[in-house]
């Protein structure tokens, strides 16, 4: 698929169904059609290594945006449907009930022992129903730390077991439908810079 079929697929998609049948497909073009070099394993080895490190079931586990398609999803126009390079990362996207719901607790934990920067950091993302750890040492309560360690453990048997070398960016969902309701969203964003493009 070249980026202008891309860019027709979703400005003519109905954004939660093109999550449920496009997007979170146990596909990945970075895997399967990128052709790179320093792709030395499978996607279902890849998502396995992940699910090694946060006990998450690798059924839960998917791997979203350019390296999904091999096009960028981010609304931003300068990230806008540009294609998959040497910069890129890797969006991961996890569901886990278990681990979004301990985490959070864990954030509540450290906000009412002081560390209101907890809510300001991580306030917006709870609101729409994922979790992003940061990867520094301000967190200050034993599962936090934890839990980041246990991010950067994943990172390092993803690069163990599959030879990939890049910047892991992950966000755990409680469910799929925020999953969905997420990344719906943002393909609705994109849909509307698209028509206003073409005004």
């Amino acid at each position: 698929m070249d980026p202008e079929e891309f860019r027709a697929l979703i400005a003519a998609c109905d954004p939660e169904k093109f999550c449920e049948e496009q997007l979170f497909q146990k596909k990945s073009w970075l895997f399967e059609d990128s052709g790179l070099d320093e792709i030395s394993s499978t996607y279902e080895e890849f998502r396995q290594a992940i699910g090694v490190a946060t006990g998450v079931d690798p059924a839960d586990i998917r791997l979203v945006g350019s390296s999904r398609f091999g096009f960028s999803m981010n609304p931003k126009p300068a990230k806008r449907f540009r294609p998959f390079n040497d910069e890129s990362d890797l969006d991961v996207l996890i569901v886990s009930e278990q681990l979004f719901s301990e985490i959070w607790a864990q954030f509540r934990h450290a906000y009412y022992n002081g560390y209101a920067w907890v809510k300001e950091r991580h306030g917006g993302d709870i609101f729409r129903r994922f979790l992003y750890l940061l990867r520094e040492d301000r967190y200050n309560t034993s599962y936090l730390r934890q839990a980041a360690k246990r991010m950067d453990e994943m990172t390092k048997e993803v690069l163990l077991q599959t030879g990939i070398s890049r910047t892991l960016k992950y966000r755990i969902y409680a469910n799929w439908t925020d999953a969905v309701s997420y990344h719906a969203h943002g393909i609705r964003k994109l849909q509307r810079d698209l028509q206003n493009v073409a005004q």
